[in-house]
């Protein structure tokens, strides 16, 4: 059996087929009971976290809270976002210029170490003599050998050909030049105390390069590359140095 209370406010809400106060709606009970609801419904909206505000009158403003350390937050992260996105754009364009540089190092290089081997060669007589000088064994052996080394070994590391393995040949090569020169030995032996000494050596250019592709290898424009191409185990290896 419904309460009086009930039935008022039933034929309060018939009278206008709205929610809100009726006209008609003049009990006090019913009037106190509607605005009960109205203060419990605007005050659930104003705790819930993320809801837009309510104004008073139960209306929307569409805006929503944020403090001003979330405001910095998260500004700093977009900013902290396009600093990412420079840097990887930066960092590509420097990768792709990696296997250009090395073939600029072993195109010059390579040419200069056939230029070297091929006068060893075609100069015997003085290269055996100054070897010689030096109490080197076998000299004449010896500035054969090393000319052919340094001419062919030019060769292979200009094209790109056992990159690695040429440049490690190349590079024992120049470290006992340095050894065997009297000069020399001293400015390798500053390599720490008086680094311009070492570098202002003679061999220091071509030990150095070879260095250089010994350690990084010969980059994506070599012989060595394309074969590892046509090679289905070395292709994932290939596809990394590009």
């Amino acid at each position: 059996m419904k309460t009086a209370q009930t039935i008022e406010e039933q034929e309060a809400r018939k009278a206008d087929g709205k929610d809100g106060v009726s006209s008609r709606a003049n009990t006090p009970r019913v009037r106190q009971k509607l605005k009960q609801r109205d203060a419990n419904h605007i005050a659930k909206w104003r705790c819930s976290p993320g809801k837009a505000a309510i104004s008073p009158a139960g209306l929307s403003t569409g805006r929503q809270r944020i403090s001003p350390a979330k405001l910095k937050r998260k500004s700093m992260s977009n900013i902290m976002i396009v600093v990412r996105r420079g840097y990887r754009v930066f960092d590509a364009a420097l990768s792709w210029l990696r296997s250009p540089l090395l073939l600029a190092i072993r195109l010059y290089w390579g040419w200069q170490f056939m230029q070297d081997g091929w006068g060893k060669l075609t100069h015997l007589d003085k290269v055996t003599e100054f070897f010689t000088s030096l109490n080197l064994p076998a000299p004449h052996m010896t500035a054969t050998l090393v000319g052919l080394v340094e001419l062919v070994g030019g060769i292979f590391f200009t094209l790109g050909v056992a990159s690695r393995l040429t440049a490690l040949v190349l590079f024992v090569n120049m470290t006992m030049a340095y050894l065997s020169v009297p000069d020399d030995r001293v400015n390798f032996s500053h390599i720490f105390s008086k680094p311009e000494d070492f570098y202002g050596a003679t061999p220091y250019t071509y030990w150095f390069a070879a260095l250089l592709i010994l350690i990084l290898g010969p980059g994506a424009i070599a012989v060595d590359t394309l074969i590892r191409r046509r090679m289905p185990i070395e292709r994932e290896h290939a596809q990394s140095l590009t």
